[in-house]
């Protein structure tokens, strides 16, 4: 498995694989791309809310869900973030999260700026 060190050698989006998972449509792999996009911003807000508010088990549910809908449309970099971080969630290992937060706020707004269609 990767590492968040190997981060930056992923693509932002893997247009190839969010294909592949989208039934080999490329029609359908943007329009699910351009729908989660749209509730990124959202997603992550509710997150970071969460974690300052130290509310772990929405946090993990979060985490979670947007992690599920990341396997679905090839975005390598936030997949490897939220999993990562979904993986410390459940251990209980909070001394990172800071950190890892920020760096997934980081990677859903370089997702944010790439021309999705």
């Amino acid at each position: 498995m990767e590492t968040l060190t190997d981060i930056t050698t992923l693509p932002i989006i893997d247009w190839e694989a969010g294909t592949r998972l989208a039934g080999n449509n490329r029609e359908l792999a943007q329009e699910l791309l351009a729908f989660l996009c749209k509730t990124l911003r959202e997603e992550i807000a509710g997150i970071k809310q969460a974690y300052a508010e130290k509310q772990y088990v929405e946090l993990l549910q979060r985490v979670h869900k947007l992690h599920g809908g990341v396997c679905y449309c090839g975005l390598p970099r936030l997949r490897l973030m939220l999993s990562v971080i979904e993986s410390d969630l459940k251990k209980n290992k909070f001394d990172d999260l800071t950190d890892l937060i920020d760096r997934l706020d980081n990677e859903a707004e370089a997702l944010l700026k790439q021309k999705i269609l």
